[in-house]
This record gives C-alpha cells, structure tokens and sequence, in this order.
C-alpha cells in the first residue's frame, strides 16, 4: 500500500486540510502497514546504536537477498567470507581491554596465541614463520622448517638439523658426540673426528679439498703446504720431513720404488744404486765409482785419466789393456764414422780419399789367401791394367784377355745389364738397338730387323732367309677364332668404358639369320640396357634410320634353368613403315654368356628385309660386376644388397639441389635368381615427390614384379624407397641419373649433359634499355601470359603488335598502352592496358583480347583468342615493344630521341647515404597521399624534419615529425610546431604499413590537407629524415664530424648499461634520436634526448617518445665515470630489449666551422654571444624556407646547456 499523506491544509485552520478523524485514520493506516513489516514485527530492536533481540535465546540473523553480501562501512560478509572493502586495507578483530579475540578455542591476546582451555594448541599443517619463534622448552614431534634463524637459550636436543644456510650458534654446542667450542671441534674420549662428505662430494676447505684419499689445493697454481710446529717435523707414515731433509723416522732405508726425475742436483755420499739413473743435467764423480751401465745422452767431462772396462781414456789418446785390439763396432746398420783419421803413421782416410802418408810410398791392397781385391767402380789416371796403359794422352781402346764380373749385373749411364736383361735406367727412357752402318740388329743368329719403319697398318714378314720387311695385309680378321654358330667375321665391337658401361657397334646384321651384336659373360651383368642407332637402306635402296631401347635380363623361371629375357620399347623412325631389326637374347652355355641377337626387320612391303644393316649402341650394365658403385658427374651406381618386405630406402638425394632422377634398376632374387628389369623416374616440387615406373618385366613364368617402388621427400632428402614382393631375398643395383633445375652443359664422347634451357611458347629479345621485340603462341583459349617485364623495368610499354588467326589465316595489326602504378587510394598496386590503332585483314571478330597484371614482381600482358564460334581458337601474335621508366635514359639513337624525365610532381627522394635522405612532396591536396615511405625491413623507425608550404595562403610551417612500426601497423607523433600564420591549417599526418607482417613493405608517412578556407587545399613539402634499424650498421660515423655516428646494444634488461659515451674534457653536450625494440612482444618506441653536463654530474631530458604499445620500454639516465659522460639505460619491458641510438650530434667546447658540408647541413662554430642579439648563422631565403638547429653553449667551464631551436 502506497503511503497516506494528510493534508495539513495552505494554511493553519484555513479549513482545507484533513479532518482529525482523517487523519487520525490516515496515521493508522501507516502504523498497521509499518508493523506489518518483517522487520519491525521481528524480535529485533535498534536502540542507538544497538541491536539486540527480545527473543530468549536467539541468534540476530543478517541475511541478504539472493546473491547479494552483508556490508559493512569498511568490511563485506559475503557467505562464510569476510572481507576488506578499502584496497590494500586491514582487516582488524579487536577484544576489549583485558580480554581476547577466541576462536573456536583458539585465544588471540595481543601478539599471543592460547588455548583457551589451557591445553595444547594444535598446527595440524605446515608452518611458515618469517620471524624469530622464541619457545620454552618445546618438544618438536615432526620436522620443522626455518627459513629464518633459530635460536635456542637453553640446552636442546634435534633428532635430524638440517640448515639451508649459515647457521650461528653462540657458546658450546655439542652435536650427537661432536662440541664445537669457539674454533674448536672436539669428539667424546678417545674417539676420531671423522669428516665424511654426501655420495662424491668431498671435503673441502678454505685452501683444500680432501677427496677420498686425495688432498689436493683448490687455488689456482698454489702451493700445498704442509707443515710442522717449532722443531717438530712432519711424517708421512715411517718418512719423516725436516726443513729440507729427508729421512726415515726408524733410521732404516727410504725406498724408492718408481723412476725419480732431480732436476737439481744429487749429492750423495757412497751411495749404491741397484737400478738404472738416469741424469738429465751434469753427473759429478768426485772419487772413484764403478758403474755398470753409463748411459749418456747428452755431452760427457771427464777429468783426469778414466778407465772404461778395457780402455783408457788420457788426454786424446785411447788406449787398452795390454795387447788387446782397439775395436769401434757401430750398432746395427751404423757405420764408424772417423773424419780424418791416420793408420800405423802410414795410411790416411780423409773424407774419401785413403793415401799413403810416407813419401813414394805403394799403395798396396792385398787380398788374403785366393780372394781377390774386389772395387765396383774405379777412375784410373794412370798405371797399367792386364798390360793395358791407363791415362794416355789420347784414347786408345784396351784390350783385356778376360773380363770376368762375379756382380749380379753391369750398370752404364743408361742400362743396367742383369742376368739376361737389359733394362733402361732412365725413367720412361727406351732400350735401343742399333746396327753399324748397313748392318742390322740380328735376333737369335736368325732373324734381321727392318732399319726402318713402315707405313700404318703394315705387318712385319721373313723372306726365308731370316731378312724381315715390311707389307701390307690383303685382309685382317678382328677375330680369327671361328666357331660354331658364329656367323660374325670381323662386323662387330665393343669398348667397355667402364664397369657399367660400353659403347659397340655391328656393321652387318644379316636377314633371316641371328647375328650376334653385343655378349657378356653371365657373371657380369644381371640386367643391361641397349640404347640403340640402327642404319638400314630402304625398299627404294634410301638410307632411314631407327633409334629404340632394348634391355636384357638373365634370370630362371622356374629357379634351376637360366635363361635371358629382352624388351624392346621407344621406337622412333625415320620411315614409320618400316620394321625395325628383330632382337633376342640367349644364354650361350658353351661360354657362359649372355647374347644379343638381331636380324635385319621387314620393310614397309611387308615381305622383303633390308640388304644392309649396321647397329650401334650404348650399353648399361647391372649386377655382380657392379658391387662397389661408382659415380662419374651425374651419373652414379647404387646398390642395395638385401632387400626385404619391408619399405626401405634404396637411394637419396638433397631436395634442394636436384630436381629428380632417373634410374634403370636391376632387381636379383638371390633366392630363386629370378631377374626383374625397370625403369623408374622421380621428381619433386618441394614438398612432395612423384614416381613413374614403366619397361618393366620379369623372367619368371608369370612375368611377376619382384619389387614395388615409391617415393616421397623426407626432411632435406626426397627418397627412393623399395619393397620386396617375393619370398626370398632381393638385391637391387641401380644406375642413377641426376638431374637439378640449374644444369651446367657438358660434353663427353658418349654422354653429353645439356644445360638448363626455359621452354617456353613465348619469345622476347631485348634489343636496347627501352625497346624490344618478341612473338607469343600460346594455347589462348584461355587467358595466357604473351609478354612479361619487371616491375622495376617500365612503368610504362607501348606493344605495335601484329595478330595472326591460324585457323582462318587472318590477321589484324594494333597498338597496346599498357602501364602500372599504385591507384587513387595511395596503396593498391594496379595495371592497365588500352588498344588502339586497329587494323584488320578481313570482316571478322577479333583476334584476341588483352589485359594487365602481375606475378610476383613482374607485369604481365594477358592474351585471351576470341571465338567465333564456329572455329578453334589458334592464335598468334608478334610484337614490337618500347618501354619507359626509371632506367630510360637521356639519349639519341639516330633519329629516335629518349628523355630520363622531369618530376612535374609528385614524390622525389635524394638518398645522402643509408641513414640519411631528403625529399620533396609535390602537390598534396584535400585527399590523403603518402609524402614519404621507407621499407620495413630497412629501418625500424625514422625523425622526419619536414616544412610544409601552402601553396594558396602562402604561408609555412615546420614540425618534426617521428615514425616507427611493428611490422604490423605504422605509429606516428609529430612535435615543435613552428608556423608562419597561426591561422592557416597545413597537412595532418599518419603512417601506415602497406602489407602487415611482410618485411619488405612499405611504411608510409601520410598526409592529408584541410585548409579550412573557400580555396582547394594544394600543398607541397620538404623533409630531411634520419633512419634508425637493423639496416644502419654497427658503429656506424656519419661524414660530418661527431655527427650520426650509430651504435648498436643488442640486448638490455633492467640492469642499467651505457648506449653510448663521449670524453667530457673537450665535449660539452650531444643530441640522440634513439628506436628500442621489444623483441619478444615486437613492440617499439621512438625518443629524443638531450644529454649536458658540468664537469661533475650529467643532465639527461627526453622527449617525443611514442610507442607501438601502451608502455614505455626504457628508462634513460646520463652520469659522469671518470672522464667520460655516459648515455645509460635499463630496459622496463623485459630482458629481450634491443636498442639502436644515433648521435645526431656531439659539440665539443669550441668549434670551428665545419670545412665539410653539404646542402641541407653543416656545424657552426663557437659565436660568443651577450645581453644583445647576436647572429651566429644565416641562410638564403630565396633558397632554403627552414632551418632546424641543435644549439650547445657554455658560461664558463661548468655551466652548459643544449636546446633545439627552428627558424622558418
């Protein structure tokens, strides 16, 4: 029920308001619904500021509505939950004075948790406590974990201390039956202190690890010490160290049981050493010593007179003892080797010559009892040998009774006569044999040798006398063993090239008779190839040709009889009429060979056969001859030698560097011997490989395929893969053909590989830069591609074409226009194409039909035949073609004149080096147009300085303007707004990227003029733009000094590093254009800063920072290190921050003008300035409408600033 008002009437007893019945009626009527409510008849009663309940007993009951909460000004009671509604908010539950909060028997009294019933309290889970815990004496009945410290006033006993960091304990503690006292680790009585590290550890102290049984220094190079108190020395078991002595601590003798190396030097008295010493350095004898073995490497000093064994060493004289011989026996194959040396005062050797020493002495060499005085070879002066003067005046020739040589052969300058052989001594030299005169050389007694040579193809014939000449041969047979079954007498050859290969020929394949033309033996092939040239004359006696391929496969059929197999396949004929030879293999018992057969074909009649027939061939072999493979360019032999049925890979090759492959392959079941030949060919795209297998046969009964091929392309590699599809077990060899899309041409005698040739049904030949000529027949009844250029070529081609309807031979002769560029939406990509100029040779439809477009890179003309109707479609066209674009030169050619062009609008961009380019935007109206671009993958970003100029109002602005993308959009900021006329609007601006997520895109400064006026918007634009990326390389200096200078810091994270650094001595400030990159997220961010300093600290501001996301991604600071102002930075957007900064700028104190500058920059020098205007640069303004300065100045050594200041 709605609410009863009573009417109180306009004014106090005016008579208009309710009557007292009235109201009183109304006032009840309130109360009784007012009392009606839940809330006011519940026991619940609200006095100030309490609530209680009437009920004996009962519970206050706060219920909200459906999914509603309890709340509360500063908590919520949602369900069982309660909870702060203030962020960050405590949530407080406070007991009044004395008294404690309880829960559930648990009693919170200030910072104090008890058990209200005074027993224990139970933490039934796992306990964290980032303070101290302070106890009484506590008994711990599980394991406790303390990430803090623990600390214990009184005695306390752990079962398991397990102490994850650097425990303290202060005064004695005893551990199980270790105390540890101060620096003092003791055991119980009596007992070892054991230190015994976990599984490989070891034990490792400050300057030592004690591993096992191993005690070794864990300092690098450092020595271990050992060492004793006061006079006490150090024992290693019974050996005990003093100082630098050495001995054993029960007197007795200190053994050595391995090689001792001293590198100083051993003094020893009367010592005895039972082994071998070896002494690398000098070996000082003071008294007698006996040595058994002296062995000396190096340069032996005796002093004095020393006696080794039997001899005596004095001086220079070695003597022995009395009587006995003086013997130098080298060792093994050494010789003595005595360089000057006197026998009996009577015979000298020096060098190689051995004289007599006594004057006029003999010389006498005397053999003892019948043995002889033996010398190889002797140079005689003079003297007599067998009555014979030697050294005459002039030669004379001696005559000696007998010459006896008890060698083994004779050796002269260039023969070596041995035994009965007479060999040339002289590498690749010949033995020659040559008659006096008329004479000649004589064999045996009997025959004479010609004493010249014949004519080619001449045999040597005997007279009868024994006198051989030279004739020529009626007839010479090629193979004169004549057998049966043989009708070949000197028609056939063949040349193995090698293993697998052969080259032969028949010069005359008889009819109606088998002619053997080619055999091998059976253990050489399974399988082979013929690829086959015959030659034949005709019915009407004209010479034809065929060229076929026949192969042969020795196997069984039934698995005992071998027996061969053949199929001829790809005929091709001069005369289609004609048969070819018939061909048919055998097994030929008698000589365990396998043969081809043939005899000559019927000719077109059909009942005579040629007269005359001549074969060659190439043949390729498999099998048993072939086990080891070869490989010769692109040719190889492949084998596999147990093949089963399961798929395995019989041959690879890299997808990437070959385009397929053709294989002959030889199946052997070694099993049964039966033999299967095929054919097989593969080739790829890429991603997935073909096979065609064809000229296959068996020589089982059922001509039953003993193997399946396929193929597909696993990871780099496309595969051949085979299966066996018989009971036994398959060896299959393969001669493998490879063939890449990119073949160089060779050629051989036999094989000859033809380089890779474009077959195309289109032609084009490029006659100068802009013209060219070309023809087109493609199948046009659809649309096909009739001439293609490169984008980059023309922007423009004018085709003069001539058309040729082959079916009805007419012709019709026009003129294309076909250009390309991007259309009115500033992005799309568009080509076009009119016709014009149309002459036709009759009444007839058109010829073909043209449009433009684009693959990839290049523009297309696209030709589709128009139909008639009635008629097929052949068409073709040739054409004349004159292209202009940016390669057209400035030129004449006789009477033809080319121009380069002028920019009569539009965009043009001066490229100054790979960071830094200026342009000019012409006519820039109402809609938007790009001013400027650069490619994505070129720069992340780029600082244009731009003026604008309105063209109508005349008025000029600048602003610099900052780009950046992400490889999926382009952002943009523009700042320092400097306008001539306040009032007129110049061009907005944008970025875009043209094509996301493709790095060799476009990204697009835009820019879109509303003038605001009653006049169109036409606008034109400067700019000078700095690029920043992946492009601008490393350390990169700009050709003005200090100026652009690029550096790279690949990875940053939030630890501060430094971008950049400049000496501040002669250097008062630097400006930076810096990109960061995200490289995880790709986001990226532009910034300018400014960096000063006073000699003592470093001032950083930066500015016109945006970014591609919604966060910064770097915070910059600069201070002071030494002598250098460093740029620093930390990364605030993760650990894969990549930044590239580009000094545009660094001053120094004072400079001077720069001596290099260009156009549209240069470097002021120092202008001292004062409290008056003072000019310290000026520009033409008839040639320049803005200028951008970076200004450095400086008051005194320690007070500098930098600013950037435009002048338009």
């Amino acid at each position: 029920m709605a609410q009863e008002t009573i009417n109180i009437g306009a004014q106090a007893d005016d008579g208009t308001g309710d009557t007292i019945r009235r109201a009183g009626i109304k006032l009840n009527t309130n109360f009784t619904e007012l009392f009606a409510r839940g809330s006011v008849a519940s026991d619940i009663n609200v006095i100030q500021n309490n609530i209680s309940t009437t009920a004996s007993n009962a519970d206050i009951v706060i219920k909200p509505s459906g999914t509603g909460n309890v709340v509360f000004p500063a908590i919520t009671i949602e369900d069982n939950n309660i909870n702060a509604t203030r962020s960050n908010d405590d949530l407080k539950i406070m007991a009044n004075g004395a008294g404690k909060v309880v829960i559930d028997g648990v009693g919170f009294a200030g910072t104090s948790i008890v058990a209200t019933d005074s027993s224990t309290v139970n933490i039934n889970e796992n306990l964290v406590v980032d303070g101290s815990i302070n106890t009484g004496a506590a008994t711990l009945d599980s394991a406790v974990t303390i990430n803090s410290t623990l600390g214990v006033d009184g005695a306390s006993t752990l079962s398991t201390l397990t102490v994850t960091s650097a425990p303290s304990f202060v005064g004695p503690v005893t551990i199980d039956n270790l105390s540890f006292n101060d620096n003092i680790i003791a055991t119980a009585s009596n007992a070892d202190l054991i230190l015994t590290p976990g599984g490989t550890g070891s034990v490792v102290l400050p300057g030592i690890t004690i591993d096992d049984n191993s005690v070794t220094g864990t300092r690098s190079n450092e020595d271990l010490n050992i060492t004793a108190s006061g006079s006490g020395d150090v024992l290693l078991g019974p050996i005990r160290i003093n100082g630098t002595t050495l001995d054993s601590s029960d007197s007795t003798t200190i053994n050595i049981n391995e090689a001792v190396i001293v590198d100083g030097t051993i003094t020893a008295n009367a010592p005895t050493f039972n082994g071998a010493v070896v002494a690398n350095s000098t070996l000082d004898v003071t008294s007698g010593t006996t040595l058994s073995t002296l062995t000396v490497s190096g340069a032996s000093s005796f002093a004095g007179t020393t006696t080794i064994d039997n001899l005596t060493f004095n001086d220079n004289i070695i003597g022995t003892s009395s009587n006995a011989d003086l013997n130098l026996t080298p060792g093994g194959t050494g010789v003595v080797n005595v360089s000057n040396l006197t026998i009996d005062s009577s015979i000298n050797l020096t060098d190689n010559a051995i004289k007599v020493t006594r004057s006029n002495d003999d010389f006498v060499l005397s053999a003892n009892g019948t043995g002889s005085v033996q010398v190889s070879k002797i140079d005689m002066n003079q003297g007599t040998v067998d009555n014979v003067v030697i050294g005459g005046t002039t030669p004379a020739a001696g005559t000696f009774t007998t010459l006896a040589f008890t060698g083994t052969s004779i050796v002269a300058d260039g023969v070596t006569i041995k035994d009965n052989t007479i060999t040339a001594n002289r590498s690749n030299d010949n033995v020659e044999f040559r008659a006096n005169g008329s004479g000649y050389v004589n064999i045996n007694g009997v025959l004479n040798l010609p004493n010249s040579d014949g004519n080619t193809g001449q045999l040597l014939r005997t007279d009868g006398s024994g006198q051989l000449s030279w004739f020529t041969a009626p007839l010479l047979l090629g193979q004169s063993d004549i057998q049966d079954a043989r009708n070949t007498i000197g028609f056939s050859s063949s040349t193995d090239l090698n293993a697998n290969e052969a080259v032969g020929a028949h010069e005359n394949i008889i009819a109606g008779t088998d002619s053997v033309i080619d055999d091998f033996p059976q253990s050489k092939y399974d399988s082979a190839w013929y690829l086959m040239l015959q030659r034949y004359d005709s019915a009407d006696s004209s010479i034809e040709y065929a060229g076929f391929k026949t192969s042969v496969a020795q196997g069984t059929a039934d698995g005992s009889t071998f027996e061969a197999d053949n199929l001829t396949s790809q005929i091709i004929k001069t005369n289609g009429d004609d048969g070819i030879m018939q061909v048919s293999s055998d097994v030929r018992s008698a000589t365990s060979s396998i043969r081809l057969l043939g005899q000559a074909g019927t000719l077109a009649d059909s009942s005579t056969s040629s007269l005359f027939n001549s074969v060659t061939f190439f043949r390729i072999g498999l099998g048993d001859n072939d086990s080891s493979g070869f490989t010769d360019g692109n040719v190889a032999t492949k084998v596999t030698a147990d093949l089963d049925s399961a798929t395995a890979t019989l041959d690879t090759f890299a997808h990437a560097s070959f385009r397929g492959a053709k294989y002959y392959v030889s199946v052997n079941n070694t099993t049964t011997n039966e033999v299967m030949n095929a054919e097989v060919i593969v080739v790829h795209n890429g991603s997935s490989a073909t096979i065609q297998t064809y000229n296959q046969f068996s020589t089982n009964s059922g001509n039953d395929a003993l193997a399946t091929f396929t193929a597909d392309i696993n990871g780099s590699n496309v595969r051949l893969r085979g299966a066996n599809g018989t009971a036994g077990t398959c060896r299959v060899t393969m001669y493998r053909i490879l063939l890449a899309d990119n073949e160089s041409g060779s050629s051989g005698t036999y094989q000859s590989v033809i380089a890779a040739q474009t077959v195309s049904n289109t032609a084009v030949t490029t006659i100068d830069t802009n013209t060219f000529r070309g023809t087109a027949s493609p199948d046009m009844s659809s649309q096909k591609i009739a001439s293609q250029f490169a984008k980059t070529s023309f922007d423009s081609v004018f085709y003069h074409m001539l058309q040729k309807d082959v079916t009805n031979n007419e012709f019709v002769m026009n003129k294309l226009s076909l250009n390309h560029g991007i259309s009115s939406d500033g992005s799309t990509e568009v080509a076009g194409v009119t016709d014009s100029h149309v002459i036709k040779s009759g009444e007839m439809n058109d010829i073909s039909a043209f449009d433009a477009g684009f693959t990839g890179s290049n523009v297309n003309l696209l030709a589709t035949g128009q139909n008639d109707g009635s008629t097929t479609i052949q068409n073709s066209l040739a054409y004349y073609g004159i292209g202009l674009g940016p390669n057209t030169p400035t030129a004449t050619s006789g009477n033809i004149g080319t121009h380069a062009g002028v920019t009569a609008g539009g965009n043009s961009e001066t490229v100054i080096d790979h960071v830094i380019a200026e342009g000019t935007t012409q006519a820039s109206f109402a809609a938007e147009r790009t001013a400027a671009e650069f490619t994505a993958s070129q720069f992340n970003g780029a600082l244009y300085h731009v003026v604008t100029r309105d063209t109508v109002n005349g008025s000029f602005e600048t602003q610099k303007i900052s780009v950046l993308h992400n490889f999926n959009d382009g952002f943009v900021t523009s700042s320092a707004v400097t306008r001539t006329d306040s009032g007129d609007n110049h061009p907005t601006f944008n970025a875009d990227m043209v094509t996301a997520d493709d790095s060799a895109s476009k990204i697009r400064l835009r820019m879109t003029d509303g003038d605001g006026s009653s006049v169109t918007p036409a606008n034109t634009m400067g700019y000078y733009r700095v690029g920043i990326g992946d492009d601008d390389s490393t350390g990169y200096l700009g050709e003005l000094g200090l100026v652009h200078d690029i550096m790279h810091v690949s990875i940053i994270d939030s630890t501060v590093v430094t971008l950049d650094q400049f000496t501040k001595a002669p250097h008062a400030a630097a400006k930076y254009f810096i990109n960061v990159k995200n490289q995880a997220t790709g986001e990226t961010s532009n910034i300018e800063a400014l960096v000063t300093h006073d000699n003592t600290n470093a001032y950083i501001t930066s500015y016109n920072e945006h970014f591609s996301g919604n966060n910064s991604l770097i915070t910059l600071t600069a201070n002071i290190d030494g002598s250098t102002v460093r740029l620093r930075a930390s990364a605030t957007s993760g650990a894969s921050t990549k930044v590239i900064v580009n000094r545009i700028v660094a001053f120094a104190d004072t400079e001077a003008d720069e001596a290099t500058t260009d156009s549209t920059r240069k470097v002021i020098g120092n202008v001292t300035t004062s409290s008056t205007a003072t000019t310290f640069d000026t520009f033409q303004s008839s040639d320049t409408d803005a200028v951008h300065y970076v200004v450095c100045g400086q008051n005194g050594a320690d007070e500098k600033f930098i600013c950037e200041a435009t002048v338009v």
